[in-house]
Protein backbone atom coordinates (compact mmCIF):
# COMPACT_ATOMS: atom_id res chain seq x y z
CA UNK A 1 0.00 0.00 0.00
CA UNK A 2 1.42 3.29 -0.79
CA UNK A 3 0.94 6.60 1.12
CA UNK A 4 1.60 10.17 -0.96
CA UNK A 5 3.30 12.89 0.60
CA UNK A 6 4.03 16.19 -0.29
CA UNK A 7 7.32 16.80 -1.22
CA UNK A 8 9.45 20.05 -2.92
CA UNK A 9 11.44 19.53 -6.28
CA UNK A 10 14.52 21.60 -5.72
CA UNK A 11 14.47 25.23 -7.33
CA UNK A 12 17.28 27.19 -9.22
CA UNK A 13 19.52 28.84 -6.24
CA UNK A 14 19.41 32.13 -8.09
CA UNK A 15 15.20 31.81 -9.21
CA UNK A 16 15.01 30.70 -5.58
CA UNK A 17 17.23 34.17 -4.32
CA UNK A 18 14.90 35.99 -6.48
CA UNK A 19 11.77 34.74 -4.90
CA UNK A 20 13.07 35.18 -1.41
CA UNK A 21 14.53 38.97 -1.76
CA UNK A 22 10.75 39.36 -2.83
CA UNK A 23 9.22 38.32 0.53
CA UNK A 24 12.06 40.17 2.74
CA UNK A 25 12.11 43.20 0.37
CA UNK A 26 7.91 42.99 1.07
CA UNK A 27 8.08 42.30 5.09
CA UNK A 28 10.93 45.31 5.08
CA UNK A 29 8.18 47.62 4.01
CA UNK A 30 5.25 46.58 5.66
CA UNK A 31 7.65 46.35 8.66
CA UNK A 32 7.73 49.98 8.26
CA UNK A 33 4.24 50.32 7.80
CA UNK A 34 3.16 49.33 11.37
CA UNK A 35 4.92 51.92 12.94
CA UNK A 36 4.86 55.04 10.73
CA UNK A 37 1.28 56.44 12.77
CA UNK A 38 2.69 55.76 16.12
CA UNK A 39 6.28 57.68 14.67
CA UNK A 40 4.04 60.39 13.14
CA UNK A 41 1.49 60.64 15.96
CA UNK A 42 1.90 64.50 16.13
CA UNK A 43 2.02 65.16 12.31
CA UNK A 44 -1.07 62.89 12.06
CA UNK A 45 -3.15 64.64 14.64
CA UNK A 46 -3.11 67.73 13.12
CA UNK A 47 -3.61 66.03 9.78
CA UNK A 48 -6.81 63.91 10.98
CA UNK A 49 -7.91 66.52 13.59
CA UNK A 50 -7.84 63.97 16.67
CA UNK A 51 -5.73 63.04 19.82
CA UNK A 52 -4.02 60.74 20.84
CA UNK A 53 -7.27 58.32 21.51
CA UNK A 54 -7.91 58.83 17.83
CA UNK A 55 -4.42 57.77 16.96
CA UNK A 56 -4.97 54.48 18.73
CA UNK A 57 -8.05 53.82 17.25
CA UNK A 58 -6.41 54.07 14.01
CA UNK A 59 -3.58 51.70 15.14
CA UNK A 60 -6.18 49.40 16.73
CA UNK A 61 -7.77 48.72 13.27
CA UNK A 62 -4.47 46.87 12.03
CA UNK A 63 -5.30 44.36 14.16
CA UNK A 64 -8.94 44.07 13.44
CA UNK A 65 -8.33 44.15 9.86
CA UNK A 66 -5.63 40.61 10.04
CA UNK A 67 -8.57 39.31 12.37
CA UNK A 68 -11.13 40.10 9.59
CA UNK A 69 -9.02 38.13 6.83
CA UNK A 70 -6.87 35.58 7.77
CA UNK A 71 -8.97 32.85 7.56
CA UNK A 72 -9.61 33.80 3.71
CA UNK A 73 -6.29 34.84 2.93
CA UNK A 74 -5.35 31.31 3.80
CA UNK A 75 -7.92 29.69 2.11
CA UNK A 76 -6.85 31.95 -1.38
CA UNK A 77 -3.41 30.94 -1.02
CA UNK A 78 -4.10 27.34 -1.16
CA UNK A 79 -6.96 28.19 -3.78
CA UNK A 80 -4.75 30.49 -6.28
CA UNK A 81 -1.05 30.38 -5.55
CA UNK A 82 1.34 32.17 -3.23
CA UNK A 83 1.79 34.63 -6.02
CA UNK A 84 -1.63 36.33 -6.28
CA UNK A 85 -1.69 35.85 -2.52
CA UNK A 86 1.43 38.22 -1.83
CA UNK A 87 0.68 40.69 -4.85
CA UNK A 88 -2.64 41.37 -2.78
CA UNK A 89 -0.59 41.60 0.15
CA UNK A 90 1.41 44.16 -1.59
CA UNK A 91 -1.30 45.83 -3.20
CA UNK A 92 -2.99 46.08 0.34
CA UNK A 93 -0.24 48.07 1.65
CA UNK A 94 0.44 50.53 -0.71
CA UNK A 95 -3.64 51.68 -0.31
CA UNK A 96 -2.52 52.41 3.23
CA UNK A 97 0.14 54.13 2.53
CA UNK A 98 -1.62 56.49 0.36
CA UNK A 99 -4.39 56.45 2.35
CA UNK A 100 -2.64 57.73 5.21
CA UNK A 101 -1.47 60.44 2.92
CA UNK A 102 -5.39 61.85 1.64
CA UNK A 103 -7.30 60.83 5.03
CA UNK A 104 -8.35 64.05 6.41
CA UNK A 105 -10.03 62.30 9.75
CA UNK A 106 -9.52 59.43 11.97
CA UNK A 107 -12.89 57.49 9.86
CA UNK A 108 -10.84 57.59 6.73
CA UNK A 109 -7.51 56.60 8.59
CA UNK A 110 -8.94 53.02 10.39
CA UNK A 111 -10.33 52.25 7.14
CA UNK A 112 -7.00 52.99 5.66
CA UNK A 113 -5.32 50.81 8.40
CA UNK A 114 -7.96 47.75 7.75
CA UNK A 115 -6.13 47.60 4.85
CA UNK A 116 -2.67 47.01 5.95
CA UNK A 117 -4.19 44.34 8.97
CA UNK A 118 -5.68 42.83 5.36
CA UNK A 119 -1.84 42.96 3.93
CA UNK A 120 -0.51 41.26 7.21
CA UNK A 121 -3.24 38.14 6.11
CA UNK A 122 -2.18 37.56 2.52
CA UNK A 123 1.49 38.32 3.02
CA UNK A 124 1.55 35.48 5.48
CA UNK A 125 -0.67 33.34 3.73
CA UNK A 126 1.71 33.37 0.93
CA UNK A 127 4.80 34.18 1.67
CA UNK A 128 5.81 31.54 4.61
CA UNK A 129 4.07 28.83 2.54
CA UNK A 130 6.43 29.79 -0.43
CA UNK A 131 9.57 29.90 1.57
CA UNK A 132 8.58 26.43 2.84
CA UNK A 133 8.58 25.27 -0.58
CA UNK A 134 11.15 26.76 -2.05
CA UNK A 135 13.40 26.04 0.62
CA UNK A 136 12.34 22.35 1.79
CA UNK A 137 15.87 22.00 3.38
CA UNK A 138 15.74 24.96 5.71
CA UNK A 139 12.41 26.33 6.18
CA UNK A 140 12.29 27.27 9.66
CA UNK A 141 16.21 29.43 8.85
CA UNK A 142 14.27 30.90 6.06
CA UNK A 143 11.06 31.94 7.79
CA UNK A 144 13.23 33.20 10.68
CA UNK A 145 14.70 35.82 8.28
CA UNK A 146 10.80 36.92 7.93
CA UNK A 147 10.88 38.72 11.30
CA UNK A 148 14.89 39.79 10.88
CA UNK A 149 13.46 41.64 7.90
CA UNK A 150 10.62 43.13 9.96
CA UNK A 151 12.61 43.91 13.23
CA UNK A 152 15.84 45.83 10.62
CA UNK A 153 13.00 48.30 8.72
CA UNK A 154 11.44 49.09 12.20
CA UNK A 155 15.05 50.29 13.43
CA UNK A 156 16.19 51.94 10.64
CA UNK A 157 12.94 54.01 10.06
CA UNK A 158 13.57 55.76 13.00
CA UNK A 159 17.00 57.31 12.08
CA UNK A 160 15.72 57.82 8.47
CA UNK A 161 12.68 59.81 10.24
CA UNK A 162 15.21 61.88 12.23
CA UNK A 163 17.13 62.90 9.31
CA UNK A 164 14.31 63.23 6.59
CA UNK A 165 11.50 64.49 9.59
CA UNK A 166 8.79 64.83 6.35
CA UNK A 167 6.06 62.17 6.32
CA UNK A 168 5.20 63.37 2.71
CA UNK A 169 8.87 62.03 1.47
CA UNK A 170 9.03 58.93 3.40
CA UNK A 171 5.70 57.77 2.82
CA UNK A 172 5.27 58.09 -1.25
CA UNK A 173 9.09 56.35 -1.43
CA UNK A 174 7.61 53.67 0.47
CA UNK A 175 4.55 53.29 -1.46
CA UNK A 176 7.38 53.77 -4.81
CA UNK A 177 9.44 50.78 -3.75
CA UNK A 178 6.65 48.37 -3.03
CA UNK A 179 4.86 49.10 -6.00
CA UNK A 180 8.36 48.64 -8.14
CA UNK A 181 8.32 45.19 -6.43
CA UNK A 182 4.50 44.43 -7.69
CA UNK A 183 5.70 45.34 -10.94
CA UNK A 184 9.02 42.87 -10.67
CA UNK A 185 6.78 40.49 -8.89
CA UNK A 186 3.79 40.52 -11.27
CA UNK A 187 5.64 38.83 -14.42
CA UNK A 188 7.90 36.31 -12.44
CA UNK A 189 7.13 32.95 -12.43
CA UNK A 190 7.10 31.90 -9.36
CA UNK A 191 6.72 27.94 -10.44
CA UNK A 192 4.44 25.18 -9.32
CA UNK A 193 3.50 25.07 -5.31
CA UNK A 194 4.04 21.34 -4.95
CA UNK A 195 4.98 17.74 -6.41
CA UNK A 196 3.35 14.95 -5.51
CA UNK A 197 5.54 11.88 -4.85
CA UNK A 198 5.22 8.80 -2.91
CA UNK A 199 6.61 6.76 -0.15
CA UNK A 200 5.51 3.29 1.53
CA UNK A 201 3.23 3.34 4.22
CA UNK A 202 6.01 1.31 5.81
CA UNK A 203 8.68 3.86 5.88
CA UNK A 204 6.69 6.29 6.88
CA UNK A 205 5.25 4.20 10.19
CA UNK A 206 9.29 3.82 10.95
CA UNK A 207 10.02 7.73 10.37
CA UNK A 208 7.22 7.99 12.97
CA UNK A 209 8.45 5.45 15.33
CA UNK A 210 12.63 6.84 15.37
CA UNK A 211 11.04 10.42 15.87
CA UNK A 212 11.82 11.75 19.12
CA UNK A 213 9.62 14.90 18.64
CA UNK A 214 5.86 13.72 18.58
CA UNK A 215 3.65 16.53 18.15
CA UNK A 216 0.95 17.04 21.01
CA UNK A 217 -2.52 17.74 19.15
CA UNK A 218 -4.07 19.28 22.30
CA UNK A 219 -1.32 21.45 22.30
CA UNK A 220 -0.81 22.38 18.62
Amino acid sequence: MEFPIVCKKNQPKAKRSVLAFYVYFNYFVWGSSIILVSQFHSWFMELWHTDLKGISIVISMLGLGHLITVLLAGWFSDKFGRKNTIIIGTISNIIFLIGLLVSRNIWMASICSLFLGNANSFNDSGSYPLLTEKFPEKPASMNALVKASMSLSQTILPLVIAAVHSAYIIIPAMAVMLGLLLLKVSVTNFGKNETIVKETVSEQKEILETSTNKPSVLID
